[in-house]
């Protein structure tokens, strides 16, 4: 990830920075992103200028 995703959406942003979302239901995202690094999605938010509203535990939460 390295760009501006100011413009994106939260699905666009993660397909971009190669995560898999599965889906974003209200202020709930899950994912299946495992062996990724806990901090990478609120990194991610940070550098897109976006509000991460989603807990640590939903935020990380794997469907598979």
């Amino acid at each position: 990830c390295g760009k501006s995703f100011a413009a994106q959406t939260l699905v666009e942003v993660l397909r971009e920075c190669d995560v898999t979302c599965q889906y974003v239901s209200g202020s709930r995202l899950f994912t299946t992103t495992e062996g990724m690094a806990e901090n990478s999605l609120y990194e991610l938010f940070e550098s897109s200028n976006q509000v991460l509203v989603i807990g640590e535990k939903e935020l990380l939460a794997d469907l598979k």
